[in-house]
């Protein structure tokens, strides 16, 4: 996830001045899709914790993905505006840390939170009788949970490094990581978070389709054949509600993988190999797919989940009886002690 530079002996040097930054539309336009992001993947995650009949075992997984979205536009999409207009780093060098941090670890994790999705209904389909006797929420948040130990294991050695032993320098490169350092160790990054993760989720998409596909057909060539005697179909049971819910899921993630993360490898590939773009061109690209890739989780999400909407839809209704309720009473109340009222009353 980082743009390689060369290294230098030049002092480090942070400049926290903002006033010298010259704001352009893109940069707001990024900035309000962001915090517009953070704020509906709050509400929605709000929601999935509040409501029980949500808490599903396929449901953890986007939880999983809302937490992971929230964790990268939190920690990287406002530095990063910043520090696309203003080369020189302004905030220090904690702050370049958790940038640093931000981009890498909580990026891939919201990558490989898809993969999760993916390797669920792999199962799901492949097995389906394991899948329905040993698929808990208990082990779906064991999954998630393993997950982001297992990034956080296999980026801490490049981050700590990269801090302590390769550091840029601020006035020359801002809050990079110097790629040039750890050849080996940016490559197999690039492999594990754009090249096998996104391979992986297009690749393994139409055999599930196939596989729902040809069991619905089974289905119903059953129910036409089957008398009303409750016998059991010869190819499973009939998918629920959730397994319908979470084909949809995965049909419309797919589709947002191929549109804005499959342009991942071949951008970090050019910045990487031939630097063609300009300096940084790659990086900041890679920001901005990421970026809207998670302003399109949410809205996948909520499209996609029968109940979430539902819920939202009953709290809404719920809240606008109240005020109708409050506004109506306080109309009467108020045609009671008008001076038309007294005067006829007496």
């Amino acid at each position: 996830m980082a743009e390689p530079e060369s290294n230098s002996t030049a002092p480090t040097v942070f400049d926290g001045n903002l006033t010298n930054v010259r704001w352009n539309v893109l940069a707001g336009l990024r900035i309000f899709t962001c915090t517009t992001t953070i704020w509906l993947n709050v509400a929605l995650l709000s929601v999935f914790i509040v409501t029980k009949k949500l808490h599903t075992p396929f449901n953890t997984y986007l939880i999983n993905l809302l937490i992971a979205d929230i964790a990268y536009l939190t920690l990287s999409s406002f530095q990063g505006v910043i520090e696309w207009l203003k080369p020189n780093w302004w905030g220090g060098v904690t702050l370049c840390c958790l940038y640093k941090y931000g981009i890498n670890t909580p990026a891939a994790c919201m990558v490989w939170a898809q993969v999760l999705v993916t390797v669920n209904r792999l199962w799901a389909v492949t097995f389906p009788h394991s899948y329905r006797t040993r698929h808990t929420t208990r082990w779906a948040v064991g999954a998630c949970v393993a997950m982001w130990a297992v990034m956080h294991l296999f980026y801490a050695p490049y981050l700590i490094m990269d801090v302590w032993r390769y550091p840029l320098p601020g006035p020359l490169y801002g809050c990079r990581i110097n790629a040039d350092a750890q050849p080996v160790y940016v490559r197999i990054i690039f492999v594990s978070m754009a090249d096998f993760p996104v391979l992986f989720i297009v690749a393994t998409y139409p055999y599930l389709l196939w596989k729902t596909v040809k069991r619905n057909r089974c289905l119903a060539v059953s129910s036409r054949r089957i008398s009303a005697a409750f016998i059991p179909a010869p190819c499973g049971r009939p998918l629920d509600k959730e397994h319908r819910t979470a084909f949809l899921v995965l049909t419309l993630l797919t589709i947002s993988v191929i549109i804005f993360l499959s342009p991942l490898p071949l951008v970090l590939m050019i910045g990487q190999a031939t630097h063609v773009l300009a300096p940084g061109a790659s990086f900041r690209a890679t920001l901005w797919l990421l970026e809207i890739q998670a302003a399109a989780d949410t809205v996948i999400i909520f499209v996609s989940v029968k109940d979430l909407r539902e819920t939202i839809s009953q709290a809404l209704c719920v809240k606008r009886h109240a005020t109708d309720r409050r506004f109506s009473r306080n109309n009467v109340n108020q045609v009671a002690h008008s001076p038309m009222v007294i005067i006829h009353g007496r």
